[in-house]
């Protein structure tokens, strides 16, 4: 009796056009059942102990912590670094049908919050390739997938678009107002009711997205004399021809394939693919040459240790301290570090970086003369730049190291607002990036901002007030937008860490530093093959590694030593500040170093 008289109701409204608040309906969603969910590997008896398994890590992060095997490894929980934070302290969302508190939406929040548009709003410091490379560092670590919506058009007017995956993005609260698709994170088989997320692939910084997290992913990426699978010559990724691909469509390049799914996403993210697997090769054939007694799986093994050292020491001594995060100085391996990654982190504090993207990608030639703009929308699952010989992963890259990135705040360039991975023959299609972060949040049950304002300022949560929170975390206009859109104690985590006052360099706030550096210190710490810890009886290897800039790698395939390029390539380049210099100038590593004499023959 009660769902007829809901179905009228509801028919009445849909005449009417009332404004009918979806989250008064008493209508219950089953969420449980219908979705798959993902299974943790079994942990093995023992961990392998012979010479090969103590210098290079395995491929799915199993046994990299000897007594706790899972700890990073693939298909393993996203920890918490607070309590869920679920209507029903489960598994179900605020503003789901049901849910006892009413939020502003996700597409509510950014449409008041947050300006979308394509204004140059340049960062002093920082360069157009920094947030590619925090991107391409974060599909090293992080991976929470999703199935895809049941219901790809919804419409919202009823509780039969929230079954199963389905949450959909609501334009407001009220009936008939429409909403955009949205998938939940697929969540992990527990024996708890609780809702947690998977993370799909390694946590280690182990260069998973170049060469896999799956033992038959590399297999399948590895070529017979240990280096990595190429096309065209050697110069680009081998071709991934799934049909159902975006970049597979016509008149898009066609699609690549690499360690991670992601590798298609737009110009930038290939060309660091591209870039990477490049060097692999001219390493492997270096190695080959000097160590010919040397089979194919020590070349890519040792080839692969050299890639991810050289990758890991330019997350820490490049990368990290360019966004203002300094980790002091690494000691030694602790195996009581959980290198495992916090969901605060992959579904909040590491998306800063999207606050940080121009409207367009700058392409330029050797003397970083202007030869193109291409906006955002066109590089989407598109690789006909990168495969173009008049542009290719030279003129991106170089593009994106000659220009600044933008400033983290409120700005968001409109084509990642309005048109994210959205084909730009669509003109119908919404992906709004701020509202998926905001939705992917909640979807994950993630306390509110205010909760680890409290942890980072060592004030409890019973005491804290709107005033307090207004004097020191938010601009005072910040605040009046916020006051106008929910309190102050329930704003979502990633729309407090955008918003709040920045510090030091003025690149992120407080709350998302502390986040941000929790997390790469354990992710060192707790890695039993970080590049300092398995190489430290090798010293002159070690220091070797430690020279090598990112501005190298890029320089080793350019081809050209006299082409100029700032020593640090993620940082500004300006006449007075980190000037580009020749190629030449950059210390090499020193690949002597790997010579190993032949076995002696058989007596």
């Amino acid at each position: 009796m009660a769902y007829l008289v809901f179905n009228l109701v509801l028919i009445l409204c849909n005449l009417y056009q009332a404004n009918t608040n979806i989250f008064d309906q008493d209508n219950t969603v089953f969420m449980n059942g219908c979705e798959e969910c993902v299974t943790s590997p079994t942990a093995p008896s023992t961990c392998p102990d012979d010479a090969a398994s103590l210098r290079y890590r395995s491929i799915d992060g199993i046994c990299n912590n000897i007594e706790n095997p899972l700890y990073g490894a693939i298909n393993t929980p996203l920890i918490r670094l607070a309590p869920c934070n679920y209507y029903d302290n489960v598994s179900q969302p605020f503003n789901m049908p049901n849910s006892y508190k009413v939020l502003p939406t996700a597409q509510e929040i950014t449409k008041y919050l947050f300006s979308m548009n394509n204004m140059d709003n340049g960062n002093e410091t920082l360069s157009g390739l920094n947030p590619y490379f925090g991107q391409f560092l974060d599909h090293d670590i992080t991976l929470s997938e999703h199935p895809p919506p049941i219901n790809a058009q919804p419409t919202c007017n009823s509780t039969d678009d929230f079954q199963c995956s389905d949450f959909p993005i609501l334009n407001s609260t009220t009936m008939n107002d429409g909403c955009h698709e949205f998938a939940r994170s697929k969540p992990m088989c527990t024996p708890t009711d609780v809702r947690e997320q998977a993370n799909s692939i390694t946590a280690f910084i182990d260069c998973s997205m170049i060469y896999g997290s799956k033992v038959e992913d590399t297999n399948m990426l590895r070529a017979a004399d240990g280096k990595l699978k190429m096309s065209v010559d050697g110069m680009f990724l081998p071709e991934n021809e799934d049909p159902l691909d975006l970049c597979n469509h016509e008149g898009r390049g066609g699609c690549f394939l690499a360690g991670d799914i992601r590798v298609n996403e737009h110009i930038a993210l290939t060309s660091f693919h591209t870039l990477f697997a490049r060097e692999h090769n001219r390493i492997a054939e270096v190695l080959k040459i000097k160590n010919a007694q040397w089979g194919n799986d020590k070349i890519f093994n040792e080839t692969k240790l050299i890639i991810t050292s050289i990758f890991q020491n330019i997350v820490y001594k490049e990368y990290l301290p360019s966004i203002n995060v300094n980790c002091k100085n690494f000691v030694e391996y602790n195996e009581a570090a959980n290198p495992s990654i916090a969901t605060e982190f992959s579904t909040a504090a590491f998306r800063f970086g999207h606050s940080q993207i121009k409207s367009h990608f700058p392409l330029v030639d050797k003397d970083y003369m202007i030869k193109d703009r291409v906006p955002l929308r066109q590089a989407f699952f598109n690789t006909t730049i990168v495969r173009d010989m008049d542009y290719g992963v030279n003129s991106v890259l170089l593009g994106l190291i000659n220009e600044s990135s933008e400033k983290i705040d409120d700005e968001f360039a409109e084509d990642i607002a309005q048109h994210l991975f959205v084909p730009e023959t669509d003109h119908t299609g919404f992906k709004n990036l701020a509202a998926l972060n905001i939705q992917r949040g909640r979807d994950h049950g993630l306390p509110s901002y205010a909760k680890y304002w409290s942890h980072v300022t060592n004030t409890s949560m019973n005491r804290i007030t709107n005033r307090m929170m207004r004097s020191s975390t938010f601009d005072e206009g910040v605040c009046d937008k916020l006051d106008t859109m929910y309190k102050l104690s329930e704003v979502d985590l990633f729309v407090g860490g955008i918003l709040e006052k920045k510090t030091g360099k003025g690149v992120l706030g407080k709350t998302f530093r502390k986040i941000i550096k929790d997390q790469f210190v354990k992710l060192r710490d707790g890695d039993r093959f970080y590049y300092e810890n398995v190489l430290k009886h090798e010293q002159e290897k070690l220091d070797s590694i430690k020279n090598v800039k990112l501005a190298r790698i890029i320089c080793n395939n350019l081809e050209d030593e006299n082409i100029l390029i700032p020593k640090y390539v993620l940082k500004r380049s300006t006449r007075t500040n980190n000037q580009k210099k020749k190629c030449e100038r950059l210390p090499k590593l020193d690949l002597y170093l790997w010579n190993e004499p032949p076995p002696p023959p058989p007596s």
